[in-house]
């Protein structure tokens, strides 16, 4: 004989387990979603966190590259008319080379001889741009452009530094010899800044014969080609730095 009691326990038992599915359905998707919330709360802290940290990076950078920018500003008109180190009175120096003696005040003189011995210091800033590369935040600026100009810029930097020590070096290993050998030149150096800190001349010697130097003027003349050069590559690294304060701003405002 069949057991029909049996049989309705089963079959009732199957009901109840169909009748839970939904239940048991619901109850998953309710912990899946809540698991997925969380890591999307968590993933959207994170971005917060990293864009906070990107607007941080990007304002310093900003602090930073507006005094570059004024620097080279600076130095591009120190390049140009800078009264002890621009091309401007160079020029001037060597349109008056052969010039015979008493042609023009000892002063006059002494003031043009002077603009050939002046030192270069671009002290150009990179304490930030150098902490957001050393730190890794430079990858959570998401401008690729940004980026990339940023990257860019250190070799421009380097470049006006290297022609700063190149100027140095030539006054110190050249020009300042030749002038002790045939000025002795009252306590000239070229860390000194015995143009700043002593005024014009004298000089220890009669001067007049410089401006009848065939080396004197091959050294005012080399030194202007330096100084040429280095204000043209002045001139990319402004253009340069001024790019990229126009990204750092823009980036900022999409913050």
């Amino acid at each position: 004989m069949f057991n029909l009691s049996g049989m309705r326990s089963a079959l009732w038992g199957t009901r109840l387990s169909d009748a839970s599915l939904p239940r048991l359905a619901i109850e998953g998707t309710t912990i899946v979603l809540s698991i997925l919330v969380a890591f999307g709360i968590d993933a959207a802290w994170e971005e917060r966190k990293e864009r906070v940290r990107e607007r941080e990076a990007i304002e310093q950078l900003i602090s930073e590259f507006e005094v570059v920018r004024d620097r080279l500003v600076t130095l591009d008109s120190v390049y140009e008319h800078g009264p002890f180190r621009g091309k401007a009175p160079l020029r001037e120096l060597l349109g008056l080379m052969g010039s015979d003696r008493g042609s023009f005040s000892d002063a006059r003189l002494d003031s043009l001889v002077a603009s050939s011995l002046g030192g270069i210091e671009p002290e150009l800033p990179d304490g930030a741009l150098s902490a957001v590369v050393a730190s890794g935040q430079l990858a959570l600026i998401r401008s690729d452009s940004l980026r990339i100009s940023l990257a860019e810029w250190m070799p421009h930097r380097e470049t006006v530094q290297a022609d700063a020590e190149g100027i140095g070096e030539l006054t110190s290993d050249h020009l300042l010899p030749f002038l002790w050998r045939h000025a002795s030149v009252r306590a000239v150096d070229v860390n000194t800044r015995y143009h700043v800190e002593l005024g014009f001349g004298p000089f220890d010697r009669d001067h007049w014969p410089l401006l009848q130097s065939r080396m004197f003027e091959n050294l005012i003349n080399e030194r202007l080609t330096i100084l040429e050069a280095a204000s043209g590559r002045l001139s990319e690294a402004l253009d340069h730095a001024q790019v990229v304060l126009s990204l750092l701003r823009a980036e900022l405002t999409e913050l």
